[in-house]
């Protein structure tokens, strides 16, 4: 009888413990796309882009669905030395050449600050397709 009486509390020790790293890892979710809305908003990206509404303002892709497009790579890359991929990367380059030269101002974002964007345009894609 104490075996079971130890399965049952080892049992529901372990739910609770995955049960709370699941909310953890949820708040640190939206902490991080928190932070990739005030980043979002603070360096102007709507001004030439826009999550899920066509063209955007057609000085810049529309991001929705950037990630299936763009591997997370090349995306951390571009937001972190536009400059240099623009030299390099022929994606880049068709890129500024689809939107008749417009280029990215260079952002001097870190990768947690990339990802923080990426987090923030993926719920923002989420949240549009439960309208």
């Amino acid at each position: 009888m104490a075996w079971k009486t130890a399965f049952v509390v080892l049992g529901t020790a372990g739910a609770a413990l995955l049960f709370s790293a699941g909310a953890a890892s949820a708040q640190a979710n939206d902490a991080q796309v928190k932070r990739g809305q005030t980043l979002w908003q603070n360096r102007g990206c709507a001004g030439c882009h826009s999550i899920g509404k066509g063209k955007g303002s057609g000085v810049a892709p529309d991001l929705a669905g950037v990630s299936e497009r763009r591997s997370h790579e090349w995306i951390v890359n571009w937001l972190k030395d536009t400059n240099g991929m623009l030299a390099t990367d022929s994606t880049a380059q068709a890129l500024m050449k689809e939107y008749k030269g417009a280029k990215m101002p260079a952002q001097k974002l870190t990768d947690d600050d990339a990802n923080a964007i990426l987090a923030f345009i993926s719920a923002t894609e989420a949240k549009q397709k439960k309208k």
